[in-house]
């Protein structure tokens, strides 16, 4: 019985610190994206920030959204640093590690949706000027009505 709280306890306190230091970070950026991007209109959105290596960056969701059947959303994110290009980042804002201000409403086949959720964290590697371009893409569903869908940046 003793060999398991050695193993279980430092799992649970990993979960409780990585769930609460998300909560407790401070925004520094917001990207507001108002529209769905498809292959004829790409509509990047952008914001620039210094960071310092060994900061820890979370990227977030403020998504208020309405729709109807299956519903496929993407966040893709260009990381670029001092213009050089690092990554590209897909990011699903329907499926976050933590939610807060939840609110999911769903009668017959129509749902509307309105949280904050932290999607994904990672470490910077440099300090410099960092510049996040961003669209949203979605499954092509015609019912869609996007009141909000912010990537939020904090640290």
């Amino acid at each position: 019985m003793k060999s398991i709280f050695k193993i279980v306890l430092p799992v649970i306190a990993i979960v409780v610190f990585t769930a609460c230091a998300a909560l407790s970070a401070k925004e520094i950026a917001r990207i507001a994206i108002n529209k769905i991007s498809n292959e004829e209109n790409l509509d990047w959105k952008s914001t620039s920030i210094d960071l310092k290596k060994g900061e820890k960056l979370w990227l977030w969701t403020d998504l208020d959204i309405e729709y109807e059947g299956e519903l496929g959303l993407e966040y893709q994110v260009l990381v670029i640093r001092d213009s050089d290009t690092l990554r590209m980042v897909k990011l699903n804002p329907l499926k976050c590690n933590v939610k807060m201000f939840e609110k999911t409403v769903s009668i017959m086949n129509k749902t509307t949706q309105s949280y904050e959720g932290s999607m994904e964290a990672f470490e910077i590697a440099d300090d410099g000027k960092y510049t996040f371009n961003a669209i949203l893409v979605s499954n092509h569903n015609e019912t869609l009505k996007l009141t909000k869908a912010d990537l939020v940046l904090k640290k």
